[in-house]
């Protein structure tokens, strides 16, 4: 779990910190790399759960945008966590687009 700055939703714990447990001699690059990818995937999951839970409702499908978005590994995680349908937007950073078009309103 990714908690380099805090763990946040759905736990509220600023005062957490990572680290890397299960290394050996035998870890290598790509253990590291898999690890960096799956960690947000988790802690994505972990928040839509919550949603769930609060909401009664089961997510079916997700929309995500984003720089992440083009790793395939890192989108098949997520759906495989969620067991739920993973919707890439054509616009890869529609959060910058957005804010433009807030600007220029």
């Amino acid at each position: 779990m990714p908690a380099l700055q805090g763990i946040f939703a759905p736990y509220w714990r600023s005062d957490a910190r990572g680290c890397l447990i299960g290394m050996s001699l035998n870890t290598e690059r790509g253990h590291l790399m898999r690890a960096l990818l799956e960690g947000p995937c988790y802690r994505t999951t972990e928040v839509v759960a919550a949603m769930e839970k609060d909401s009664k409702k089961r997510v079916e499908r997700m929309v995500v945008d984003g720089g992440m978005t083009v790793n395939d590994t890192l989108m098949q995680t997520q759906a495989d966590l969620m067991n739920a349908e993973i919707i890439r937007k054509e616009e890869k950073e529609i959060t910058g687009v957005g804010a433009a078009i807030a600007a220029g309103i």
